[in-house]
């Protein structure tokens, strides 16, 4: 007996998305060092992403401005929840607040 058996199959059309794992970087409060985002990257390329996480949920306190290379995608870390994200164009700094 499988141990598959019972279980749906996944219709051949269904689109599954795609990252590419190259590394992750957890992005950390300066304060408490609790883990606030994880970092996955995705893609080599030659630019600068500039990072920095306000109102951590533990201590209200912000992360270290972070400076990372290449493409990534952005994730929660357990127990997070991002409230908001905005690019300020001046310093070219993405900054995430926490809830």
């Amino acid at each position: 007996m499988s141990m598959d058996e019972g279980l749906p199959t996944p219709p051949e059309n269904v689109r599954k998305p795609k990252v590419n794992d190259l590394g992750q970087h957890e992005i950390r409060c300066a304060d408490c060092d609790c883990i606030l985002l994880i970092m996955m990257k995705t893609e080599e390329i030659d630019f600068v992403n500039k990072f920095k996480v306000e109102n951590c949920p533990k201590c209200k306190g912000e992360s270290w401005l972070n400076s990372l290379v290449g493409k990534y995608f952005i994730a929660q870390a357990e127990g997070m929840t991002i409230k908001s994200m905005t690019f300020d164009e001046k310093t070219q700094v993405m900054k995430i607040r926490m809830m």
